[in-house]
């Protein structure tokens, strides 16, 4: 695990405040962040090194305490050689199959235009696959950052299965249009409808906390709504009821859908 900085450190710090003022543009933009007081470490995990701080921020409208969260330094050479590695293995899964397909149609007669050009148009759409299967590889391991979390997220998520008739969550059908600008847009709408109607257009954070019951970190975002939150989980993602969070959940895929009947 690479290091994680500090809550206290300058860069941390000077992080932190550009954060809050690309903030604090959407709300006041006469409000000067002037510095930071009582900044203190309130946990580590000690599985992602993500530390939890707390800090008094004090602005020329008054001091407000505000917690945020230090991620641990990429450390991008060994990121680099484990997608080589995933690289390397899937091109021998490619080499292999050439050669065995080579060796089957030698064994059953078959002419060398089959066994070699036939072999060679098959490798080309196996190898064409590879980096389609890197991704999904990718898409399916879980997010250890708020940053990571967030490029997983971005794009078009809808939830269109059957609601139960019990009043048991997901209530309704839900889209998100997550973008890497900070926004996203929100649609909800019945079944019944026609459409999926206009959307709801706001400011969105990456937010983590973890499960009261296993007290796995998750990565998520909280829904235009506020009782909803989407986490990320297994390549979807999942909808909870901020207030139970145990409970039914709602699993998001990937693109866009029009359910509706005419």
């Amino acid at each position: 695990m690479s290091e994680t900085p500090p809550c206290d450190s300058g860069d941390t710090l000077s992080s932190f405040k550009k954060h809050l003022e690309s903030l604090k543009e959407t709300k006041d933009k006469h409000v000067k962040i002037q510095g930071f007081k009582d900044v203190k470490e309130k946990s580590v995990d000690q599985v992602t090194g993500v530390r939890d701080c707390v800090a008094t921020v004090i602005t020329s409208s008054g001091d407000n305490q505000i917690d945020y969260q230090v991620n641990p330094n990429p450390i991008q050479p060994e990121h680099t050689t484990r997608d080589f590695s995933v690289a390397w293995g899937y091109l021998g899964v490619a080499l292999v199959f050439y050669g065995s397909w080579v060796w089957v149609m030698r064994r059953a007669g078959q002419s060398k235009i089959i066994q070699w050009a036939g072999g060679f148009l098959a490798t080309i759409m196996l190898a064409a696959s590879i980096p389609t299967m890197i991704d999904r590889q990718e898409q399916l391991q879980p997010p250890t950052s708020i940053e990571s979390a967030k490029s997983k997220m971005l794009g078009t998520w809808t939830y269109t299965q059957p609601l139960y008739t019990t009043g048991a969550f997901p209530f309704e059908w839900v889209k998100w249009e997550i973008r890497d600008d900070g926004t996203m847009t929100a649609w909800h709408a019945a079944p019944t409808d026609n459409d999926w109607g206009k959307g709801e257009t706001k400011r969105y954070e990456v937010i983590t906390d973890k499960f009261s019951n296993t007290g796995e970190r998750w990565y998520g975002i909280e829904d235009t709504n506020y009782h909803t939150v989407g986490i990320y989980q297994n390549g979807h993602i999942v909808l909870y009821f901020r207030s139970q969070m145990n409970g039914s959940v709602g699993i998001m895929e990937r693109g866009e859908k029009i359910p509706f009947s005419r």
